[in-house]
């Protein structure tokens, strides 16, 4: 199994990994896309929504935190996230996993 990171400052990670993703997902794979971070709905995903073999779940909150803000919410719901992506891959159903912002996550002490 291939890993990619997308890092950098700004726009453009989840685009590229979106992308990655609707490219598996029209030559019939399947892919799940797990977004920490966020949970409001972005372009991408709205995109997304009507593709059947790409499953999105969410493990984030609807307001933007500083990383000093950070509480056992965003530390539960990172862990919660991170067990699912861990059941998605030993399932074996999948051919990608996108773990969206997951080095946010981790930058935010979120990742244990």
């Amino acid at each position: 199994m291939a890993v990619q990171l997308y890092t950098g400052d700004g726009k453009g990670k989840t685009t590229a990994a979106f992308g990655l993703a609707l490219r598996a997902a029209g030559h019939g794979q399947r892919i799940f896309i797990a977004q920490f971070m966020k949970d409001r709905p972005y372009g991408e995903l709205r995109a997304v929504s009507a593709i059947p073999n790409i499953e999105v779940a969410r493990f984030g909150w609807d307001a933007c935190i500083h990383r000093e803000e950070v509480s056992e919410f965003h530390i539960q719901r990172t862990r919660d996230g991170l067990e699912t992506c861990k059941r998605m891959a030993a399932s074996g159903r999948y051919a990608i996993l996108v773990l969206d912002e997951i080095l946010v996550a981790q930058w935010f002490g979120l990742v244990g």
